[in-house]
């Protein structure tokens, strides 16, 4: 019985993803639907091989949609989705829902100040498609303006280094955290 519960459950990861792509095909404008096919088809399959790989180490509360779109958004940024998924698990533990003491919100912990950047209201932070696109973008920036993963994840926690140049210990806790989730699942 539970093998089958397990099947059914895939199953139902695995349309859920294939929705999520037709649904981004084809609500392209018509004229540039055949390159967005083209490239679409390179991240389904890129997708399918990271979700294969990952998830035996991402817990069965993950959902099979969740876990496939965090993949996705984050290939679709051009960002190595292992950070992705480390950042997620660091910030929320999976949770769209999330809102930390300071107010940052869904799975990345986006800060609402980052809403007039990106044009949306902070409710829509809440949804996980739009959380992970602002909060992939943000990261991608971070890692093309410093030098190092951990000042990239210290822009990304915390924004900016004090006077002295040291961060919080807060901050400096959660790169040592991001970076053994990114090595485990690296491994």
């Amino acid at each position: 019985m539970k093998i089958l519960a397990s099947i059914i459950v895939v199953s139902f990861g695995w349309l859920c993803l294939i929705f999520f792509i037709l649904k981004t095909i084809f609500m392209a404008p018509p004229e540039i639907v055949p390159e967005k096919i083209e490239i679409k088809n390179e991240l389904v399959q890129s997708t399918e091989d990271y979700f294969i790989k990952y998830r035996p180490f991402i817990s069965n509360k993950v959902s099979d949609s969740l876990l496939a779109l965090i993949i996705f958004k984050s290939i679709e940024a051009q960002v190595d989705p292992a950070l992705i998924l480390s950042i997620v698990k660091a910030e929320s533990n999976f949770n769209p829902l999330a809102v930390s003491e300071k107010g940052a919100i869904g799975l990345m912990q986006i800060n609402p100040i980052w809403c007039k950047t990106f044009k949306v209201k902070r409710e829509d932070l809440f949804d996980p498609e739009t959380n992970l696109e602002i909060g992939c973008k943000i990261l991608k920036i971070n890692l093309n303006s410093v030098d190092t993963l951990e000042n990239a994840l210290a822009l990304y926690n915390w924004g900016r280094t004090r006077r002295d140049g040291r961060l919080p210990r807060e901050t400096r806790n959660y790169i040592k955290r991001v970076k053994f989730l990114y090595k485990s699942l690296e491994a």
